[in-house]
């Protein structure tokens, strides 16, 4: 058995589409589980997941405190299948993707990580930019549309859309003080440590483009300073683990920044501006949402206490 185990929180406007799409889903040979964990919604979510328990193979918890990484953690327990697939309340899977996953598992033994293909749904026409960065996978938890089937590392596994052997889950965790927390401002990477730790530890990943979902990207969210509030958190990730795009943060200060940080953003605003007015709207994207990860290591830094330990490795 295959177990897919997602959590959602206040994802009543999204996450009927998810599940209906699950109604369409091909079982792979011996069946599957879909675990959801209610992290605490206020909105109409329960409502919805209870509508759809008699219509799919649904263990539905309740995880009262806000935190994706610890309403994952208390799925654990309830997993039945050897395979466990991660995904999220807005993923709109393709009919054959757990066959695909499945089907690469069996042919892989020896592999402990594998990871899909996240395309996009826009909810609302995207900019070319946004199409542009979309296809290089900077946008939205999005793979590269050119990425090949093969062995990968851990920084190229998408949250939205991987497996792990259940056997690996016994072996490293979730780290709870990392990803969505019910705030805006959120420290971001929930599955980042738990792939590293997995990889130094010689786990083999693959990529397995057959197993495709899409990512339902929100109006709100097809915005550029949607994009920098993006990076802004996911700059605070890397700053928290520790990895190799964390800034130094006891390097010399200004107003309590990393001096060489400070300088580095504006640079990377100039030359923002500067591809802007040539009217190359995808490079000066992609220099701010740089700036805007940087931004954000750099405000993670100021609330660290100094610390000698050296960056360990780069970011998912």
């Amino acid at each position: 058995m295959l177990s897919v185990v997602m959590a959602t929180r206040n994802g009543s406007r999204w996450i009927a589409s998810c599940l209906q799409a699950f109604c369409a889903l091909e079982a792979p040979p011996g069946g599957y589980q879909l675990i959801i964990i209610d992290n605490g919604s206020s909105d109409g979510t329960a409502d919805i997941i209870r509508a759809f328990q008699d219509r799919l193979p649904m263990l539905a918890l309740y995880c009262a405190t806000p935190g994706r990484n610890r309403a994952l953690k208390m799925a654990l327990q309830h997993i039945a299948g050897d395979l466990v697939v991660i995904t999220d309340d807005d993923v709109l899977p393709a009919p054959d993707w757990l066959k695909a996953f499945h089907g690469a598992a069996s042919r892989m033994p020896e592999i402990g990580v594998f990871a899909g293909q996240v395309r996009h749904h826009w909810q609302r026409k995207p900019p070319r930019w946004l199409l542009d960065l979309a296809a290089q996978g900077r946008a939205y938890a999005g793979t590269p549309i050119d990425q090949p089937d093969g062995p990968i590392d851990a920084s190229q596994v998408k949250g939205p859309n991987f497996m792990v052997r259940r056997a690996l889950l016994d072996r490293f965790q979730f780290d709870e003080g990392i990803g969505p927390d019910g705030t805006r401002n959120y420290a971001a990477g929930s599955e980042t440590s738990l792939l590293l730790a997995m990889e130094k530890a010689g786990i083999g990943f693959h990529f397995v483009s057959g197993a495709l979902v899409q990512h339902i990207v929100r109006p709100n969210q097809i915005s550029l300073r949607a994009m920098i509030a993006r990076y802004f958190r996911i700059g605070r990730g890397v700053q928290r683990m520790g990895l190799k795009d964390s800034v130094n943060p006891q390097a010399k200060k200004l107003f309590g920044y990393p001096r060489y940080a400070l300088r580095r953003i504006v640079e990377l605003l100039v030359k923002a501006g500067l591809c802007w007015a040539r009217r190359d709207t995808t490079a000066a994207a992609g220099k701010l949402i740089s700036g805007a990860a940087l931004a954000g290591a750099a405000y993670e830094s100021r609330r660290q206490k100094p610390s000698r330990e050296t960056p360990k490795a780069r970011p998912c």
